[in-house]
This record gives C-alpha cells, sequence and structure tokens, in this order.
C-alpha cells in the first residue's frame, strides 16, 4: 500500500520534449530571457509567481549540462526556485519562507516505532533535522502511549528521517552466556 500511495501523490517529473545537453552563454541578460531561450531549446513551458521580479543583469555560460542543472544554477543565482506542474511546465518563484511554505509539497506519515524509545528518537530527529536557514522546518511528534512517530515536513526531509528512524529502530544489544553447573564426582 505504501508504495503505491506514493506512486499515486508522486510530484510530477519534468519531461522536456529535447533531453540534448544544454550550452548556454548570455552576458548581462535578463533572467526572463535567459529562461526563454531554455524554453525553446528544451520545448517546456516557464510561468511565473506573481511575486517574480526581474533583478540586475544576469551573465550565465554553462556547457554540456541537462536542463534539471541549468534551471537549478539559474535560479539560484538569482534567489528563484521553481516547481514542477506537470511533464512540460514549471513556474519560477521567488526563493523566501514564505513562498517554500506555499509551493513545497509536504507530507504527514506516522512511524510505528518497534525497538526505540519514541521520545528519544524525537530528540535525535530534532537535532538533526534543526537547521537555521530551513524555509520549512518539518513538525516531528511522538506518541508515547502507542510507540509512534508523527511527521509533518516536505517529502525530501521525510525521507531523510524515514532513514534516521530505520537506523535507530533496532533491537537493544544484548550478549547471552551459557552457563552449567556441573557436580563431578571423582
Amino acid at each position: 500500500f505504501r508504495e503505491q500511495a506514493r506512486q499515486e501523490t508522486a510530484e510530477p517529473i519534468l519531461n522536456p520534449a529535447s533531453r540534448d545537453p544544454l550550452t548556454i552563454r548570455f552576458t548581462s541578460a535578463a533572467v526572463r530571457d535567459v529562461l526563454g531561450a531554455i524554453s525553446d531549446l528544451t520545448g517546456i513551458n516557464i510561468t511565473y509567481d506573481g511575486g517574480f521580479q526581474e533583478r540586475a543583469p544576469y551573465s550565465v555560460q554553462l556547457d554540456g549540462v541537462t536542463l534539471e542543472q541549468a534551471l537549478q544554477q539559474i535560479l539560484s543565482a538569482n534567489t528563484l526556485f521553481y516547481k514542477v506542474l506537470d511533464q512540460r511546465t514549471i513556474i519560477v518563484i521567488p526563493d523566501n519562507p514564505a513562498n517554500r511554505a506555499r509551493y513545497e509539497e509536504q507530507v504527514i506519515q506516522t512511524f510505528y516505532i518497534s525497538h526505540a524509545d519514541a521520545t528519544e528518537l524525537v530528540q535525535t530527529l530534532t537535532n538533526i533535522t534543526r537547521i537555521a536557514q530551513m524555509p520549512v522546518p518539518p513538525v516531528i511528534v511522538p506518541n508515547r502511549a502507542a510507540n509512534t512517530i508523527t511527521i509533518r515536513a516536505t517529502t525530501a526531509m521525510a525521507a531523510i528521517i524515514e532513514q534516521v528512524i530505520r537506523a535507530n529502530d533496532k533491537p537493544r544489544a544484548e550478549v547471552v552466556i551459557d552457563v552449567e553447573i556441573l557436580e563431578v564426582n571423582r
């Protein structure tokens, strides 16, 4: 069930008309012009969030990069990010905590703990996931009675939390000693 649910609710994957490596060279150009050229080369549609504003002219030179690498580098350099809307469409959004909270997919998941203490595990998870600049911090709540942990986080952060829980939910180590008491007569 879990895998089926993940596949049904998975974020769409960008599927451009062309997967040829991109070579991009612009000097003092508007970000919209650079993204427009990428759109023409790959056949993807690019829309812009209402808060998008052009900034200072941007220069870029990229050789032999994938579409995703080009988008990541160009948008990161201009404090922007993108979200895939469907196989051929992305939306470009100013990168700030409010927009991340608004556009990033969030999941709610409950983990049943078999061997570890849920409260102790939540402390570990909180320490690991506490990042000062994180736009959307995860919410991690233990249920001591059921020995479960429920989280609300982005899909990427939920995957990290799941890995940490699996790594730490192990049975306690134990030592087995066989002792025989014998009575011997000569």
